[in-house]
């Protein structure tokens, strides 16, 4: 019985990830290219949206980019600390060479690889502000506020 219900926790687990990995992506159709790569020295700032889409901000406060995981982390959107690893060690974090998010706990830290990087235009960032019921988009000069 506890191997039955553990089977059934996580498939709800992955239902969950995928249903929401399917709306975050319709709000951005259109971007064929997930394999965008930044230099892991440029991140600037970070969002979580939910628990395998967050928005990373790169040289500057104006290049968002759509980061999605391949696991979802839950505690993401509500981690103070991020750990961006450059799994390759070649400078840049991209959706290949191993590269990954790591959420660190007091007694263990969860980690997710990145499936995708995108930057946003100003459609794309307009679409999740809309899904997400967030801002997003940053005034060149002013520091970042969390709604």
């Amino acid at each position: 019985m506890k191997r039955f219900i553990q089977i059934i926790a996580t498939a709800a687990l992955v239902l969950a990830g995928t249903t929401s990995m399917a709306t975050t992506n319709s709000a951005v159709k259109g971007r064929e290219n997930d394999s965008d790569c930044l230099f892991v020295s440029t991140i600037h700032d970070w969002r979580a949206l939910d628990s395998t889409h967050m928005i990373v901000w790169g040289p500057g406060t104006r290049s968002p980019y759509l980061v999605t995981l391949s696991f979802p982390l839950n505690d993401i959107k509500y981690a103070w600390r991020l750990a961006f690893i450059d799994g390759n060690r070649d400078g840049t974090l991209c959706s290949f060479g191993r590269d990954a998010v790591v959420v660190p706990d007091h007694f263990t830290s969860w980690r997710s690889s990145i499936r995708g990087i995108s930057k946003l235009d100003d459609e794309g960032v307009a679409a999740l502000e809309e899904q997400y019921g967030v801002k997003l988009r940053r005034d060149r000069g002013k520091a970042a506020t969390a709604s």
